[in-house]
């Protein structure tokens, strides 16, 4: 819709696609496909990951440093919530809330675990590829300590 108003078919499917981006990204992280998250971002995207202690930089910098940090975690979830998109012809920007479950210790359950909020702060361009994010900002609002426990034993 634009606004509250008048439905605009074509910035909906450009929003239904973006979100669809967006949720690509957080599955890569959490089954932690490396390619598949570097492949949301363009090749020149600049990428800002200093709210959860990251770099800032390239795509490659940025991905590199997530495998680094996330790989010898246990289980992940991401889940994206609030997703607000603004279509601007062959650019956009998103911003949209992350809820993220780590389980710290990979193979020990249950065990120390955190919750994060938090939010991205997205620059779209429309490329032959479809819509990627040529600019990011990640910042992390809280987390709260728990314990986790699978259950469905890991899968």
């Amino acid at each position: 819709m634009s606004g509250l108003g008048i439905p605009d078919i074509e910035g909906a499917a450009d929003r239904l696609a973006i979100g669809d981006v967006l949720h690509a990204y957080t599955a890569a992280i959490d089954a932690h496909d490396w390619v598949g998250a570097a492949a949301v971002f363009t090749e020149d995207a600049l990428l800002d990951y200093t709210g959860s202690g990251g770099p800032v930089g390239s795509r490659t910098e940025v991905v590199d440093w997530i495998r680094e940090s996330l790989s010898p975690l246990g289980r992940l979830q991401h889940s994206l919530t609030n997703i607000r998109v603004t279509i601007d012809g062959d650019h956009a920007r998103s911003t949209s809330l992350l809820v993220n479950t780590i389980l710290l210790q990979a193979g020990v359950e249950p065990g120390p675990g955190l919750l994060v909020g938090g939010q991205y702060d997205d620059r779209w361009r429309l490329t032959l590829e479809g819509w990627r994010i040529e600019g990011r900002i990640q910042a992390t609002h809280w987390m709260a300590e728990l314990v986790v426990r699978s259950t469905d034993g890991g899968a």
